[in-house]
């Protein structure tokens, strides 16, 4: 692969083993290849977001040598991250107040 091939890269979630991007992305820019598109889910969708977004191999690094589990989790709600149920909402004012009632099926 020449340097002006273009080519999308793809980054899988993982948690925080997604971190290992960082190190992909090192990899590829230390060669001369830069991705034309990234795309990515969890984790991965985190660090190219970020790596699209102008952080540097450096900042991601920092930023990745940082992180302790609990940051990972607490990107997503604890319903989201664990459980297939969906919730649904619903809001309803009265003349004293608003309520809102939601039910998980």
């Amino acid at each position: 692969m020449n340097n002006q091939t273009q080519f999308t890269l793809v980054l899988g979630g993982g948690g925080m083993k997604g971190v290992a991007h960082v190190g992909v992305l090192q990899a590829l820019t230390e060669r001369g290849l830069v991705p034309s598109q990234i795309v990515g889910s969890s984790v991965g969708a985190l660090v190219g977001a970020a790596w699209s977004a102008g952080k540097s191999i450096a900042e991601l690094r920092e930023i990745a040598t940082g992180l302790v589990r609990k940051d990972i989790f607490a990107v997503a709600h604890a319903d989201m991250a664990f459980t297939s149920r969906s919730t649904s909402c619903s809001t309803a004012s009265s003349a004293t107040s608003p309520s809102r009632t939601c039910a998980t099926a």
